[in-house]
C-alpha cells in the first residue's frame, strides 16, 4: 500500500518507537549501585535520556519528577512511575551545587541494555563489565542467560582492574 513504510527504513523507525513504547517501564539510561543506597549515578547510558539531559557520572540524584529520592532505589521507582516519552525534572548535585535538568524518559529495551553495555566495556568502562555481571546474577534480562559462573568472571575481570564494584560483588558471590 501506498502508507507502507520501505523495508529498509522499518528498522530504524522501529526502534525509534520502541524508545516510547508505554506497555514497558520507562529508564533514564543510569546505573546506581544497591538501590539502598545513596543515589549517585555510576553510568550514563551515552545517548540515552540522561546523557541528552546532562547527566553525568558521580552525579547524585536529589529528586525526579519533584519527589526527594534519598536512595537509588527511590530513583528507579520515581521513574518507572512515569510512562515512556514523559518529561520529568530532576534535581542533581554536582559539585557542591544543586542543578536542574528536564528529561525525557524512553521505554527499557533489554536488546538496547546489552549493547549499550558492550559497547561501554569496549571502551574500557570496568562499570559495565560489572553492570552485566549484575544481569547473569539476578537473570533480570531476556538478553543475558542467569549465569553465576559468568557473573563471577565478569566480576573478577572488572576486580583486577581495580574497580572497587567488582572487588565487592567478588566478595559476595
Amino acid at each position: 500500500t501506498a502508507d507502507a513504510i520501505p523495508a529498509q527504513h522499518y528498522g530504524g523507525a522501529k526502534a525509534r518507537l520502541d524508545r516510547f513504547d508505554k506497555t514497558k517501564p520507562a529508564t533514564l539510561g543510569i546505573w546506581m549501585d544497591d538501590p539502598k543506597l545513596k543515589p549517585i549515578v555510576w553510568d550514563v547510558a551515552p545517548g540515552g535520556p540522561a546523557d541528552r539531559a546532562g547527566l553525568l557520572v558521580s552525579d547524585v540524584i536529589q529528586s525526579v519528577g519533584g519527589k526527594q529520592t534519598v536512595n537509588a532505589g527511590e530513583v528507579y521507582k520515581a521513574v518507572e512511575s512515569h510512562r515512556p516519552g514523559d518529561t520529568i525534572d530532576l534535581v542533581v548535585q554536582r559539585d557542591r551545587r544543586l542543578l536542574t535538568m528536564r528529561a525525557v524518559v524512553e521505554a527499557k529495551s533489554d536488546e538496547q541494555e546489552v549493547e549499550g553495555l558492550k559497547a561501554r566495556i569496549e571502551a574500557g568502562s570496568t562499570t559495565a563489565i560489572v553492570q552485566l555481571g549484575r544481569l547473569h546474577i539476578s537473570g533480570t534480562n531476556s538478553q543475558v542467560p542467569k549465569d553465576e559462573t559468568e557473573a563471577v568472571r565478569l566480576f573478577r575481570r572488572a576486580a583486577d582492574s581495580g574497580n572497587a564494584l567488582g572487588q565487592y560483588f567478588l566478595a559476595e558471590c
